[in-house]
């Protein structure tokens, strides 16, 4: 069947999980995290006439996010329909419905739950060779706001920044996390405006602009 403005770049890490588990669609919550979800049909078979399944996936571990690429997908178009939900369970947001062969593709949940929800319908005439998926789960990348705390000298009531050709500036920036900056390293953007022969000295969130002799534009 399946077949200056300077810019903050920081870098993130965001871990997967992945373990191998075969599960047809039932009713239900499971926790888990591995493994190929398939219509009732499972690998051989197609799905079943007038059925209306509602399964609940969730991760093993809290703070996780369940993650679905869906490999194989085909119902009757128009009626067999699978929708998914980004929580755990119906009322939460309709990330789409789904029939014929217009697979979800790769689904990850986005809510506080980590979960996603599926309904699949069919009616009572024909069925066809269903779905399958992946399923992982992923610690979901935090929400990061690049800041830019203060410049000596301070710029003007404009809000550019313009100094003589030799000067330095001293630039200290940071970032607000929506979980933990433990291990966050920072790079600075500072554009076409300045020529790469730059030297920088990093120090944490202080940056020190020590060579600028070819500057002679103003910085935003």
């Amino acid at each position: 069947m399946k077949v200056f403005s300077p810019i903050f770049l920081l870098t993130l890490v965001c871990s997967f999980s992945v373990l191998a588990q075969e599960i047809n669609m039932q009713q239900g919550t499971i926790n888990q995290c591995g493994g190929t979800l398939y219509d009732t049909g499972g690998v051989g078979a197609n799905y079943a006439n007038s059925e209306d399944i509602t399964l609940t996936i969730c991760a093993e571990n809290p703070g996780d996010a369940v993650h679905l690429d869906f490999t194989f997908f085909d119902t009757q178009n128009g009626a067999d329909i699978l929708t998914i939900y980004n929580g755990a369970d119906i009322t939460a947001s309709i990330l789409g419905n789904y029939s014929g062969t217009n697979t979800p593709g790769q689904v990850i949940a986005t809510n506080t739950s980590g979960c996603l929800t599926l309904t699949f319908k069919s009616d009572g005439a024909i069925s066809a060779g269903g779905f399958a998926a992946t399923i992982s789960c992923a610690t979901p990348c935090q929400d990061i706001e690049a800041i830019i705390d203060a410049t000596d000298p301070l710029p003007s009531l404009g809000g550019n920044l313009v100094i003589n050709q030799g000067d330095t500036v001293d630039f200290t920036g940071g970032a607000n996390f929506s979980s933990d900056g433990t291990g966050a390293t920072y790079d600075w953007d500072f554009g076409e405006k300045i020529p790469q022969q730059r030297i920088l000295e990093i120090q944490l969130s202080v940056i020190r602009l020590i060579t600028l002799e070819h500057l002679r534009s103003r910085l935003p």
